[in-house]
């Protein structure tokens, strides 16, 4: 019963906290949005785009929340993610749509 109810206690917590539910169902609805973009779009474009844009995201909220200072690598590794994904998409473009 300690474990539990301690479990249940930090859940409960967090549940109660909008510092954390706000963030949580934020995710949440992108994963819903992955999915769904899944089996409506290419994979070959939707994959390493939503990967690649995880990333990004992840990088901008850290450095807009103070977390992680912006330097040389992580920018230019921002910057090579951006112009990856501009490739794929600028790629997907100009090939001729099958029949």
């Amino acid at each position: 019963s300690g474990p539990v109810r301690k479990w249940l206690a930090e859940l409960f917590f967090l549940l109660t906290r909008w510092q954390w539910l706000l963030p949580f169902l934020v995710n949440q609805c992108g994963s819903l949005v992955y999915y769904i973009t899944l089996g409506s779009a290419d994979l070959a474009m939707a994959v390493p785009i939503s990967n690649s844009v995880t990333f990004l995201w992840t990088f901008l909220m850290s450095w807009y929340l103070g977390e992680e200072t912006a330097n040389v690598s992580t920018i230019s590794g921002a910057a090579l993610i951006v112009v990856g994904v501009a490739v794929c998409v600028a790629s997907k473009l100009e090939d001729p749509v099958p029949t």
